[in-house]
């Protein structure tokens, strides 16, 4: 019998400007950490990471079949996804790095620093730019979940525009659990009881991202009548608000250091909100977070 040609698989397109995956202009590796964080960052004796993944109902049970983890060597901040192009990568991005360089650094060491406001936006236009890099790698074999569609991201491409209905808030971090470590929740959700599903699989996420001896931890929805309800978690008692800016300088640090188990609150925030009367699934939307 004659041999099946494989399918063609479509190259991948950069997330941001859509081109990529061509000679000229190659599909390129974007760190969750950049490079510049890694030379900061503590050196682990034993470099391993745990990747953990589950669909949560409404009612908090995970769904047969998950949860799923595994053990993968290596650091996990040297983790990386092929989303961009070389050509963002190089460009705009690498300018994004190195601008925000000199106000992380003393964040990410723990060491006393005064942002002032166009300092406060540079860190929060390069965390939503991270923040749209993570939302769009696979995970364990699963696809990408982004809650914000291609116009917003050629939109911060174009004019580094923060979406609606995203808050940043950070804290110095004083625990050992999150130094490197993500952690995405992602959900359908309305507090709207006449609104029906849009056919957009997630609208709300909440990242929580440790870096060194600093923890960030980004709210965003695409749904204005979730915004409000993000208010209640507790990132808005125990974290200094970055964005929307607040006016003035921030001298840093505002706030006591959060611990694990402050991180670890707030990181399971969304999927706790889920499970409350609050905002539920739309209609016809998956029933899982």
């Amino acid at each position: 019998m004659p041999r099946t040609k494989p399918a063609t698989v479509p190259p991948r397109r950069c997330i941001f400007c859509g081109e990529g995956g061509t000679q000229g202009n190659i599909m390129t590796e974007e760190h969750y950490w950049s490079t510049w964080i890694d030379e900061l960052l503590p050196k682990d004796l034993k470099p391993e990471y745990i990747e953990f993944r589950a669909k949560i109902t409404a009612k908090g049970a995970a769904l047969a079949g998950l949860p799923l983890s595994r053990t993968r060597q290596g650091a996990s901040n040297t983790r990386r996804f092929r989303v961009v192009c070389r050509r963002c990568n190089n460009t705009w991005m690498s300018g994004m790095d190195t601008a925000v360089i000199p106000h992380l650094t003393p964040l990410i060491l723990g060491q006393p620093a005064t942002l002032d406001e166009e300092a406060q936006r540079t860190v929060a236009k390069w965390v939503t730019m991270k923040m749209l890099v993570i939302e769009n790698s696979s995970s364990m074999g699963s696809a990408p979940d982004p809650i914000f569609g291609p116009e917003v991201r050629k939109a911060f491409m174009d004019h580094r525009s923060i979406p609606a209905y995203v808050t940043i808030h950070l804290a110095p971090c004083a625990g050992p659990e999150w130094p490197k470590r993500v952690q995405r929740y992602a959900s359908a959700l309305t507090s709207n009881r006449t609104a029906y599903w849009d056919g957009r699989i997630k609208n709300t996420q909440s990242l929580t991202w440790g870096i060194g001896r600093l923890l960030v931890q980004v709210d965003a929805t695409t749904q204005g009548d979730v915004a409000p309800f993000f208010a209640r978690h507790p990132e808005h008692f125990i974290m200094s608000q970055l964005w929307p800016l607040r006016g003035g300088p921030m001298a840093w640090p505002t706030k006591p250091p959060v611990s694990d188990r402050d991180a670890d609150s707030i990181a399971r925030a969304l999927n706790d909100m889920i499970r409350t009367p609050l905002v539920r699934l739309p209609p016809g939307a998956p029933n899982w977070a």
